[in-house]
């Protein structure tokens, strides 16, 4: 018996387990979990978005079964394992869209694969050009549940393939749609081993085939984002889809009207497409073999790392002072978020601390503290610094494929502010307190201040440029002896800039210019497309840094 079924109205959940063993468990299931009913026409935008829970069970075939009414249908896998290629390109532009919507819309659809999801099309019976998609997404946690009772194989069609257990809500729906787009253009999925713990492994180390290597003409921007979509992780929940609906569309041959035209290509014969699926195993294997090699002595790493920053620490700890750390009082509330925001630029978590006294501005701390670690162990392993601040990056004419972190246009109330603040020194602050030159507040002990700039994330080769455009509202009140940040009302909005289309643009204007290593000047002539580029002040500083860090020896 299927997992998920349904009959006329009524669809029944299958727990795998006789009476006996279910009423073992019951107590501790949640019977009132809600799913989500979806109704739209596949070609309009009019979606209706409904909680939807079972109603009760019943027995079927010696089973307890979940029941609840809905309409009759398939499940979304059924579907997409039939022969009918109109049925499986409907399925998918529909179930794309209803991700896409969800996710845009901050709605919260239970993360199932297609085994848990219930779907129906039917024809309008007014216009026959209207196709009216039903689309139920069972309750995510007994679906899980009940689903794990099934075979291994069956488990994972109907779950797992779908899914990366690492991700929850947008992210996982982003991988979802990926994984959905992959198989319906290839006809396999992209992680396919049963074992729960190798797949993610594979997942975690991109060990699969880029689908142009196994999709001829398929459009480059829906490949990369297909691609892309395997690759995203944690560390921030993004609010938008990666895959573009109409691009989709285009692909699949689905045309306004409901028919579908296949996209004129090569098609493989099955020994021309098990070689290329060979072949491209072969070579992820030996990419992945490299990474795992690190990651099975990275405990060794780690501790060499540790063992070098507490042997070091104890050395500074030995001819320096506690009075040459840097110090926060005697700044104004400008210069106190100067050097806030300092401190995320350069990943200096010490001055971030220095002037933080609030859950956001914690937060933040937090989000600077991850990305710092992670740059220090691929420091560690690829002997390089790995983690470039946005001027520095786009001050090097290559442009070589760096992890990038930054701010770039900082501003205070709209007028130009520093992101490489140096504060004073506590042995510079005790100096003046013992002439009695430390300045007090003689107003408000409480201003507020409009922040704002870009936030540039990318994360190594083949990523784009994630770019946050943040306003920040900011409050800093004067506590005991100085002024500390006690709120940040937070808005922001992210776009993403592919290296390739950059990097193009980059290159056109390089050619145009006498010097074409002249990097200050390509970025100018670029700023007015790309607004998120550093300004002309941190290109200057650039060459500072890029200056000291090679008297330090800093590889690049």
């Amino acid at each position: 018996m299927d997992i998920t079924t349904s009959e006329k109205n009524s669809v029944f959940l299958n727990s795998g387990l006789n009476e006996t063993s279910f009423s073992k468990i019951a107590n501790g299931l949640n019977f009132m979990e809600s799913g989500i009913l979806v109704r739209f026409n596949l070609f309009e935008n009019n979606f209706q978005f409904t909680p939807w829970s079972f109603s009760g069970t019943t027995v079927r075939d010696d089973l307890v079964c979940f029941e609840g009414e809905a309409f009759s249908g398939r499940t979304a896998l059924s579907v997409l394992k039939s022969n009918n290629e109109t049925e499986i390109v409907h399925l998918t532009y529909a179930l794309n869209k209803i991700f896409s919507k969800a996710i845009e819309s901050k709605i919260e659809l239970p993360c199932n694969g297609l085994g848990g999801i219930l779907f129906n099309e039917k024809i309008s019976k007014k216009n026959s050009s209207i196709y009216q998609i039903e689309a139920l997404f069972l309750p995510e946690n007994l679906f899980e549940l009940f689903s794990t009772n099934a075979d291994k194989k069956e488990y994972a069609e109907n779950q797992e393939f779908w899914q990366n257990k690492a991700l929850a809500s947008n992210n996982a729906h982003i991988f979802t749609q990926s994984v959905l787009a992959y198989y319906s253009l290839t006809k396999i999925f992209p992680f396919m081993k049963l074992d729960t713990q190798e797949r993610q492994e594979d997942i975690i180390d991109s060990n699969f085939i880029k689908i142009e290597n196994l999709v001829d003409s398929i459009d480059e921007n829906l490949a990369a984002n297909i691609n892309m979509g395997f690759n995203i992780d944690g560390q921030y929940e993004r609010d938008k889809s990666l895959i573009d609906s109409d691009l989709l569309k285009t692909e699949l041959g689905l045309n306004d009207d409901g028919t579908v035209n296949h996209k004129d290509r090569s098609e493989l014969s099955k020994e021309e497409l098990e070689k290329r699926i060979h072949d491209n195993q072969k070579h992820n294997e030996k990419k992945t073999n490299r990474k795992r090699f690190f990651k099975r002595n990275i405990t060794i790493l780690v501790l060499s790392l540790i063992a070098v920053i507490i042997g070091a620490n104890l050395m500074v700890k030995k001819i320096t002072d506690d009075l040459e750390k840097p110090s926060a009082k005697n700044l104004n509330p400008r210069q106190t978020i100067e050097l806030f925001y300092t401190g995320m630029h350069e990943q200096n978590i010490d001055l971030m601390k220095l002037v933080a006294k609030s859950k956001e501005a914690s937060n933040l701390i937090d989000m600077v503290s991850t990305l710092y670690v992670s740059s220090t162990l691929r420091t560690a392993v690829e002997g390089k610094n790995t983690n470039l601040a946005p001027e520095v990056y786009f001050s090097r004419p290559e442009l070589s494929t760096y992890y990038i972190f930054g701010i770039t246009n900082f501003n205070i109330d709209g007028e130009f502010a520093h992101n490489r603040m140096i504060p004073k020194t506590r042995a510079e602050i005790k100096a003046l307190e013992k002439n009695g030159m430390l300045s007090k507040p003689e107003g408000p002990l409480k201003e507020t201040h409009e922040v704002t700039y870009y936030r540039i994330l990318k994360n190594g080769a083949e990523e784009p440029f994630i770019v946050s455009k943040v306003s920040d509202t900011v409050t800093c009140e004067y506590i005991k002896d100085q002024w500390y940040i006690t709120e940040i009302d937070e808005t922001v909005s992210e776009t993403d800039y592919y290296e390739d289309e950059f990097k193009k643009d980059y290159e056109e204007v390089a050619e145009g210019l006498e010097n074409k290593e002249d990097c200050p000047q390509i970025i100018r002539q670029l700023r007015p497309k790309y607004e998120w580029l550093p300004d002309e002040r941190a290109m200057f500083d650039a060459v500072l840094v890029i200056d000291a860090q090679k008297n330090f020896k800093v590889e690049y």
